[in-house]
């Protein structure tokens, strides 16, 4: 096997810029954290905590009380408390045709039939079409959709679409699970409503700090209604007691003491940036039957290619011969249509600079023109 460049580049895990991150001040609200507070005992979530994320959240458009928020290992734990609490056996649960795979990791232990539903690059889910299933009789568990800079597809549901949801999800009184981990990174003057601030008894919401802090955190939170909150309790419990007080102390005291909205300006200033790079690279380097759209949040491009390509032989020659990974398209596929061959690369553009953004499309670019000689 080939060893890695020593020049290597990656447009492949959806990680935030790690120069960005604010080590120094974050620091010190962890050295005040083992100061001021008892981190060597099991402790109950932090209040001052739930309290910061209400207040981010109210920039989400979503005003909501304290005893709602529910502190999580991640995004990934939250959505794994859910499944818990809505899947029986062999139930069914629909997802969008393309979506964040850890879905998939979630929810294995219920064996569920996965629904899909096709997804629009310009509007988001097809509600028509998962309004039809409905009709002809699907009943799932829960519906998982990620109306906010998609992963992968990097689409925005329109707001026609989340009010058709909305209506949908009441009809047949069915639970939406909102993965809301892009929305704090929105490029829009125009800021859609979250599902959640449509309709709190159906909806669900998921926030985690890993896209817009940092992964390692590992602190994400949930948003439900109150009669559900002990049986989150329950299934916490079950998985590791409690989210790590340290980390929750040294967390509250950061967004406390520091203007966390001008750290998010910051973000999406940079990613703008690193974007607008991308695509225009994409424009000087791929052949002109490529296609993609600009992202009006999140973190990602979705490039659909000619069918001439075969994108997972692609991806592998990129790794090898220029020293580029990216993700292929069938990697978010469900476990029965992963082996198919799709036209789709997924492009991340937060964690790589400017600089290396020109050079590694340029070098993807070289190895699709030699392949399509």
């Amino acid at each position: 096997m080939q060893a890695q460049r020593s020049d290597s580049i990656s447009f492949a895990l959806g990680m935030p810029a790690p120069e960005l991150f604010p080590a120094e001040t974050y620091t010190q609200a962890l050295a005040h954290a083992l100061r001021e507070r008892q981190v060597t005992e099991y402790g109950l979530p932090d209040s001052a905590l739930k309290q910061q994320i209400a207040h981010m959240m109210r920039g989400r458009g979503c005003d909501v009380q304290e005893d709602l928020i529910f502190v999580t290992a991640g995004a990934q734990q939250g959505m794994s408390l859910l499944a818990s609490l809505f899947l029986d056996h062999e139930r069914q649960i629909m997802v969008e045709e393309y979506t964040y795979a850890g879905i998939y990791q979630v929810v294995a232990p219920w064996q569920p039939e996965i629904l899909t539903v096709p997804i629009d690059t310009e509007t988001g889910l097809d509600v028509d079409a998962l309004e039809q299933q409905l009709r002809e009789g699907a009943r799932p568990a829960f519906i998982y959709t990620i109306p906010q800079g998609h992963n992968p597809v990097s689409v925005t549901l329109s707001l026609e679409k989340r009010y058709r949801l909305i209506e949908l999800a009441r009809r047949y009184q069915i639970p939406i699970i909102e993965d809301d981990a892009y929305g704090f990174l929105s490029y829009a003057d125009e800021q859609l409503p979250t599902l959640y601030s449509l309709d709190k008894d159906w909806v669900f919401y998921v926030g985690s700090f890993s896209k817009i802090l940092a992964p390692g955190l590992r602190v994400g939170w949930l948003v439900a209604p109150t009669q559900f909150q002990h049986l989150l309790w329950a299934a916490k419990n079950a998985q590791d007691l409690q989210t790590s007080s340290t980390t929750q102390y040294a967390l509250a005291a950061y967004l406390k003491n520091t203007s966390f909205d001008d750290y998010l300006a910051l973000l999406r200033t940079t990613y703008r940036e690193r974007r607008d790079t991308m695509l225009e690279a994409l424009r000087a380097h791929f052949p002109s039957s490529a296609c993609w759209h600009t992202p009006q949040t999140g973190i990602f491009i979705w490039v659909e290619m000619a069918e001439v390509y075969d994108i997972a032989s692609l991806a592998r020659r990129a790794l090898l011969e220029e020293g580029v990974a990216f993700i292929p398209g069938r990697a978010f596929l469900s476990a029965s249509q992963a082996a198919r061959r799709d036209r789709y690369m997924r492009l991340n553009f937060s964690h790589t600079n400017c600089e290396n953004i020109q050079e590694g499309i340029r070098r993807l670019g070289s190895l699709i023109k030699r392949i399509g000689q």
